[in-house]
């Protein structure tokens, strides 16, 4: 099948135009193929005309009458009114907000085909604002012996224009592409797939006495999610064996990397040591490691980063760790450094707030190779930075960084680089096997021993003076506390309390206490004078937004109360909450709602409540918000897939895989025109590695 045909623009097609184009972008349809994949959400039966006298009021019918009646009345806002006949009896039709020309295409003794749910009023039987086509003679509005599909749409076009415009291409497809098949005959059959043609042209028009076209494994929805799951696992594959087709330094030397761990002060875990192994060994390759790290909030992969740090600087080669965040950057700074301050090597620092005089001699001391271990934000991807030896890029919480990002720092290396990337967020096993299957991953599945559970509780606002009360008891005792509040500033649509009137509120109702304000639009120096003082205990609870989230550890913090918590996603509740815990002594996680509170939210607030396991948390998350929002995958545009969810088709992962792997041995040829078809459909980014 001609993938020039699929790749084509929809202006390419009779009766769009710049405009209607501009609109279908809103969609992310651009290409003829995103016209045809833009699959109906639902359908509607308007096979069968029902008698005017047979409406029942409420009872959605489509009816075929003549037009006998057309008035319109020139008010604030045109309403235009007419009377149809099917000669059982006549029904009115009313539009608000009616424009002048909708009067001439309702002409009295013309023909009308409409659709919607009538109302019993006052005035008769009425038919408000229906979907509605005229002729000259009853016959051409005789309906199609198909459902009506309806699509998920977007300003300025309707369901009719959608409709016409996927029937558009759908004649295209059929005209252009009769005599070709999408996938090997054999291979369609191996996997019980319909035909590619066959599917679209059904999934856009089926037949009105299907009634399991309503269900998700419908063979030809089952056809066209696979192909969009075959063609992103393929293209992964690919993608990995190009980069496992470079050469990389080979780290073979381990003596000061032995030598730090066996001066640690505390004692690994059977899972750090594990997967510190994994990482040894592919460092010790000469292809580029590509492997994932994951570990739970608190499991310990600074220290195991820290491993893979050393191991790369005792072979000659410089490290970078690219971090999303100021504050987290400068908290691994301090910790890196702390650690390695008897080793004979250098830790840097390179944030965009650092003066112009410390940034310059910065990028010169890395670019001599002085600097062996770099830390900081999107500056030390910068065309102004040089490396001297660049062996090993490490992305702490990778899902915040795009492609573009990631590559301009591989870019710095003089040869092949290796590259470990960390999340702290547990990713749920479907999203791994799809999104990261061309990486090698590692799970860091157990906490440090002496870690104590910690008890959350879900609370609405009301309680807040028993709050205040039992943190102001908890803190006169020792215990330092979170305050976390969503925004910055107040947003009365959202009534979510800023940090900056919740400091100032618990300064006024505990005056007794050291109150402290943290957020991201402060100053670097200032941030860390405020981390400084608490970490000293000079600060008894601090006010902060969820610039906390990742990185922040302070032992002696013990409570943690989240305000609007029903308002956040559970992957991000769940890394707030590890802000706590990080001692020995018993702490506290309080969610705070305000009421009304969706049932979605109150889903969340009662996982949170109930799990403290990651995993089954994300999992929990990948069920409430879908594939589409779970890890910042939305905002990367990585899995934002036309038809697949990988939740709901979570089923047919490893016949995809199976598939994949027969396709790749059997048929390679078919496999450039399967990648080209899906790799055009905005907002998927196939090149994410």
């Amino acid at each position: 099948m001609p993938t020039s045909f699929f790749n084509k623009p929809v202006t390419e097609l009779m009766g769009i135009g710049r405009v209607s184009a501009e609109k279908l972008s809103n969609l992310s349809i651009d290409s003829i193929f995103d016209l045809l994949t833009h699959t109906p959400t639902e359908y509607q039966d308007k096979t069968k005309v029902i008698p005017i006298s047979d409406l029942v009021s409420g009872q959605p019918a489509l009816v075929i009458g003549r037009i006998i009646e057309s008035s319109i009345k020139n008010t604030r806002k045109l309403s235009l009114t007419c009377v149809i006949t099917d000669e059982t009896d006549e029904l009115r039709i009313h539009f608000f907000n009616s424009y002048a020309a909708q009067k001439d295409q309702l002409k009295t003794g013309l023909y009308l085909r409409c659709f919607g749910s009538p109302r019993q009023d006052f005035q008769g039987m009425t038919l408000y604002h229906p979907e509605y086509e005229t002729a000259s003679h009853p016959t051409a509005l005789i309906p199609k012996p198909y459902l009506t599909s309806v699509y998920r749409g977007t300003t300025g076009l309707t369901q009719y224009q959608l409709r016409k415009f996927c029937d558009t291409a759908l004649s295209a497809l059929n005209s252009e592409c009769a005599n070709n098949l999408s996938l090997p005959i054999e291979f369609e059959k191996k996997f019980n797939l319909w035909n590619l043609k066959e599917a679209l042209n059904y999934l856009h028009n089926p037949p009105a006495n299907d009634v399991s076209i309503f269900q998700d494994d419908h063979p030809a929805k089952y056809r066209i999610v696979f192909e969009e799951l075959l063609a992103y696992q393929i293209n992964l594959q690919q993608l990995k064996k190009q980069y496992q087709s470079q050469k990389a330094p080979a780290l073979l030397h381990f003596q000061l990397l032995d030598q730090f761990i066996n001066h640690l002060p505390f004692q690994l875990t059977q899972a750090q040591i594990r997967v510190a192994q994994e990482i040894r060994q592919d460092l010790a390759q000469d292809t580029p490691m590509l492997r994932l790290l994951q570990g739970d909030v608190g499991s310990g992969k600074t220290i195991v980063a820290a491993l893979a740090a050393l191991q790369c600087i005792e072979n000659g080669y410089q490290i970078v760790l690219l971090s999303p965040t100021e504050l987290l950057a400068e908290q691994h700074y301090m910790n890196f450094k702390a650690w390695f301050e008897t080793l004979p090597l250098q830790v840097g620092l390179l944030t965009g707030k650092l003066s112009a005089s410390e940034k310059q001699a910065c990028v010169s001391q890395i670019k001599n190779g002085k600097i062996h271990f770099i830390i900081g934000t999107h500056a030390v991807f910068q065309s102004a930075v040089l490396y001297h030896k660049l062996g090993c890029v490490i992305v702490d919480e990778q899902h915040r960084f795009g492609v573009e990002q990631r590559s301009l720092l591989l870019e710095k290396a003089k040869e092949g680089c290796h590259q470990l990337l960390m999340t702290a967020t547990p990713i749920p096993r479907t999203l791994a096997m799809s999104l990261y299957a061309h990486l090698n991953i590692s799970i860091i599945d157990e906490l440090p021993s002496g870690r104590v559970p910690i008890k959350t509780s879900v609370m609405p606002s009301s309680c807040r003076e028993d709050i205040l009360l039992r943190i102001k008891k908890a803190c006169l005792k020792g215990a330092q506390a979170y305050w976390v509040c969503p925004l910055i500033e107040e947003n009365e649509q959202l009534e979510a309390q800023s940090a900056e009137t919740t400091a100032h509120d618990l300064s006024v109702n505990l005056p007794d206490l050291k109150i402290g304000l943290l957020h991201g639009r402060l100053q670097a120096s200032e941030k860390n004078r405020i981390m400084d003082c608490f970490a000293r205990g000079d600060i008894d609870i601090l006010v902060a937004t969820t610039v906390i989230e990742v990185g922040i550890d302070v032992s002696n913090a013990s409570i943690i109360i989240i305000e609007n918590a029903n308002r956040l996603g559970l992957a991000q509740l769940h890394q707030l909450r590890g802000r706590v815990g990080r001692g020995s002594q018993a702490s506290y996680c309080i969610l705070l709602y305000q009421l009304p509170v969706s049932q979605i939210g109150f889903e969340k607030l009662k996982v949170m409540k109930n799990c403290q396991d990651g995993f089954l948390i994300a999992e929990k998350d990948l069920l409430l918000r879908g594939s589409g929002e779970v890890n910042g995958v939305k905002q990367t545009g990585a899995m934002n897939f036309r038809v697949a969810d990988l939740f709901r088709d979570q089923y047919l992962l490893p016949t995809v895989l199976e598939a994949a792997e027969a396709l790749e041995t059997k048929h390679p040829e078919y496999i450039d025109s399967l990648i080209a078809r899906w790799k055009k459909v905005k907002n998927i980014d196939y090149s994410y590695v």
